[in-house]
């Protein structure tokens, strides 16, 4: 990994490799690790948000730390990790990461309600984020996040879109069919989560009893919260998407239970 990104990177390993960022077990120092930092707000108090916009710039917050473990040495999930992997598609494409996205996933797969949009310069239809403080008031999210989204979250998009994003994995169309059967494979290297629940690249994995498969991906940033979900088994596609941090867990447990 390290010969492809050009950027010193003094305290990561050369054992990293991208199959490690992509399952979260490099073990790389990461700008907002979860297991230390239980409110990335105040990462903020520090460092002048208005210029977190590539991922260099979010790499830099953390490039002096060492790191948290070996890599494969277990699973961590990493902002960092999907950060570097932002840095390696702008190396080999000679892309912005945002603009790489948008050209070759975002338009062939018309996800034309989806991008990176900046927070100051938000089309007319999109949702604004709040965070509901602890008297019950409520305030936007406008200075808790970053202007524009990077490689580890931030892209706007909608429940339509999100299914035309699954058809488009599943039928190939984003990826190689070799690619995409790795993509949606669990990852023996990969310790559990749960009962049931592993991990593929950059995607959950629910097996039930019956063997069939259900992938998820989920995310939260000050304000949002979001989880969708598809069971080809069943050509099903749900999606949840909240502009508070009103947790989504029990209508998505609601909704597995009724389709069973």
């Amino acid at each position: 990994m390290l010969d492809i990104v050009k950027i010193d990177l003094p305290n990561c390993s050369n054992k990293i490799t991208v199959n490690h960022l992509l399952t979260h077990t490099s073990g790389c120092p990461d700008y907002c690790d979860e297991e230390i930092c239980e409110n990335i707000e105040t990462l903020w108090e520090t460092v002048p948000l208005h210029k977190m916009l590539k991922p260099i710039d979010f790499l830099k917050l953390s490039i002096d730390e060492k790191m948290k473990f070996e890599p494969g040495e277990r699973f961590h999930y990493s902002n960092g990790g999907f950060i570097l992997l932002g840095l390696i598609i702008e190396e080999i494409s000679g892309l912005e990461y945002a603009q790489y996205v948008e050209k070759n996933i975002l338009k062939p797969m018309n996800m034309n309600r989806s991008g990176f949009f900046k927070t100051d310069r938000l089309p007319e239809d999109c949702a604004t984020a709040y965070i509901i403080e602890e008297d019950g008031t409520w305030r936007s999210n406008l200075f808790s996040t970053s202007p524009i989204g990077c490689a580890d979250s931030g892209m706007y998009s909608c429940a339509s879109d999100l299914v035309k994003m699954w058809q488009n994995l599943l039928g190939n169309k984003i990826l190689t069919k070799q690619l995409t059967s790795k993509m949606l494979r669990i990852q023996e290297t990969v310790p559990s989560a749960g009962e049931n629940i592993h991990y593929g690249l950059g995607v959950w994995i629910y097996q039930e009893e019956t063997g069939e498969s259900i992938y998820s991906i989920i995310g939260h940033d000050p304000g949002i919260a979001f989880i969708s979900k598809c069971n080809p088994s069943q050509d099903l596609f749900i999606s949840l998407l909240g502009n508070s941090e009103v947790p989504l867990w029990g209508i998505s447990k609601e909704i597995d239970d009724f389709f069973g």
